[in-house]
This record gives C-alpha cells, sequence and structure tokens, in this order.
C-alpha cells in the first residue's frame, strides 16, 4: 500500500512539473548538526554517486527537504528549506484535487515552519460572487520557485497549511 502511494505521488508530480528528467538517487541521513541551531544535513552521497552542488534534495521522492550545498566524493551537506538561514522561497496552495491556487511567498520562522503572506490572485474569483475560493487548514503546499532553483524542484511538496492568520 505504501509503495503504491509513493508510486502515485511521483506520478503526480510529474505531472505537474512534465519535462524534466529527474535521478533519484537513494541515500541515507547520516548526521545532524553539531551546532543545534543549524539544521544542516549530512548525507551518504557525493561525487561518486553524481551529487553536485545545488541538487535538491526529497524525501520519499515528492517531499522538498532542502538543497544540496557542498559535496565531497561520498557525503554532501544539505541545507533544508525550513533552516533560519534558508532564504525564502516560493509556493502554491493547491485547491481540491491538485488543482493550483493561490501563490505565497514563504520563509523559515526559526522554529522549523515556514511562514509568509498568501499573494491575491485575480484570476482565481468565482466570476459570478467575486469571491475567491477560501484557503483552509490541511491544504497542500507545492514548490515554485524555478528562479532559483532546477526545475526538477517545481510542484515537489512543501507541505501543508496548518494554521491561518490574518
Amino acid at each position: 500500500k505504501e509503495l503504491r502511494r509513493v508510486i502515485a505521488e511521483i506520478s503526480r508530480s510529474s505531472e505537474l512539473s512534465p519535462g524534466e528528467a529527474l535521478r533519484m538517487v537513494p541515500a541515507a541521513v547520516i548526521g545532524g548538526p553539531a551546532d543545534l541551531t543549524s539544521r544542516v544535513l549530512t548525507v551518504r552521497a557525493g561525487r561518486a554517486q553524481g551529487i553536485e552542488p545545488n541538487s535538491v534534495a526529497v524525501t520519499r521522492g515528492v517531499h522538498l527537504v532542502g538543497r544540496v550545498r557542498s559535496v565531497s566524493e561520498r557525503t554532501c551537506t544539505v541545507l533544508p528549506i525550513n533552516d533560519r538561514s534558508h532564504p525564502p522561497i516560493n509556493g502554491v496552495i493547491m485547491l481540491e484535487d491538485e488543482r493550483g491556487g493561490p501563490g505565497c511567498h514563504l520563509a523559515p520562522d526559526g522554529k522549523g515552519r515556514l511562514v509568509g503572506l498568501v499573494r491575491a490572485d485575480p484570476s482565481l474569483r468565482d466570476p459570478t460572487t467575486g469571491e475567491s475560493e477560501p484557503i483552509k487548514e490541511g491544504m497542500k503546499v507545492r514548490f515554485d520557485d524555478t528562479d532559483n532553483w532546477p526545475r526538477s524542484a517545481r510542484m515537489l511538496i512543501v507541505g501543508h497549511i496548518i494554521a491561518i492568520e490574518s
């Protein structure tokens, strides 16, 4: 069941971001930070496995973890997107049935979460009522920042909305 779920997620992500060939390199996280104020991860994959700086790190094939910061022959370090030193990213809130909704600009809050503002999108308003579809807790947020990241990262899952504030 779990394998079928993962395959379905990877297929769905591929459909949302077509045209980019991906090469998965399974690797284990072998170390966390000695400095607990940072969340940099050491991963058992390096140049020998074809890893390069700025490669995209994911879990389960579809959940964005971060980007490779440095590479040695057999290991690399990954800076997670929720590390407080990570720059802000852009995402898109997925409405029902994986339909893209409003964009959002997210930054780490220093507590392991991403927080940010939702961009209003007039094209998403109902033409008869003028109302936009409500954003709710539990909605999926996908990555949409191809200006600074490889195209292969587009539409990877960033997380889910856990709280909404005005």
